[in-house]
């Protein structure tokens, strides 16, 4: 009995120290997603305070200061576009020089007329709600859902971290958002909303076909700038192109409704 005793022994404190070493790496790695949590709620919040301090703000008040800061943004994203795809085609990473120019004219042509013509059709105060309700809430709900919740993953080849779980989730938080505190119609917020996924894949396919993670640095861990707008260029498109091409606008323009 003593010798099976000392010969079982052994095996139960290995099996003990294993379990304690499976405890304190599952413990680690939990600690390690509350502090990634923590830091990138942070950062967001930083950039959430940038925002309505440098440019929410101004661009609520004033109508130039808006069309001026968009200008600034479409342009910065032109020359990001082009200084990655000149790289690309230096190191080689780039063979098909027709395609970034075609995928490129995909989205500048229309959002140029959007900026042209956003304050007639949609208003300056419209499209800095845009900017909350998808390019800071609906991107960040959809990161902090997904990374909370997200198991089943639907975008592997083109963003391997987009989960359906972020998707949902994300939608439901913009949608109470949107609806509670700018009081926008629910249809507004969804078409908003899927735009800016569609535009967030869309650039996503494009970075990925160039071999990079980000069009630039010059935001830091946050990229570059046409890395933040990627969702509102389209998002805002959607609403603009919607509204422009709507035909009871026409008619209100008019005055011939209900005549």
């Amino acid at each position: 009995w003593r010798d099976n005793k000392v010969q079982v022994s052994p095996n139960v404190s290995s099996a003990q120290s294993a379990a304690h070493l499976n405890y304190q790496m599952a413990d680690g790695e939990t600690t390690k997603f509350r502090m990634n949590f923590t830091t990138e709620f942070r950062k967001r919040a930083l950039v959430f305070a940038g925002l309505i301090l440098l440019l929410a703000l101004p661009m609520w008040v004033w109508p130039w200061y808006c069309q001026g800061m968009l200008w600034i943004g479409l342009l910065a994203g032109t020359v990001e576009w082009w200084a990655s795809a000149w790289n690309a085609l230096r190191e080689g990473l780039l063979q098909d020089a027709p395609w970034m120019i075609s995928t490129f004219c995909a989205w500048v042509a229309p959002t140029i007329i959007m900026v042209m013509q956003c304050e007639q059709v949609l208003g300056h105060r419209k499209v800095v709600e845009c900017i909350f309700i998808q390019l800071v809430v609906g991107d960040t709900a959809q990161l902090l859902c997904g990374r909370t919740f997200g198991h089943t993953r639907i975008c592997g080849s083109l963003s391997p971290g987009k989960t359906l779980e972020g998707y949902a989730g994300g939608m439901m938080l913009t949608i109470l958002y949107g609806a509670v505190v700018h009081k926008w119609p629910l249809g507004d917020i969804v078409i908003a909303f899927v735009a800016g996924c569609a535009g967030d894949l869309f650039f996503s396919s494009v970075k990925r076909r160039l071999r990079i993670k980000d069009f630039s640095r010059i935001l830091s861990a946050h990229g570059g700038i046409l890395d933040r707008l990627d969702s509102f260029i389209f998002a805002a498109n959607a609403l603009f192109w919607r509204e422009l091409l709507d035909p009871s606008r026409s008619a209100r323009a008019s005055g011939t409704v209900g005549l």
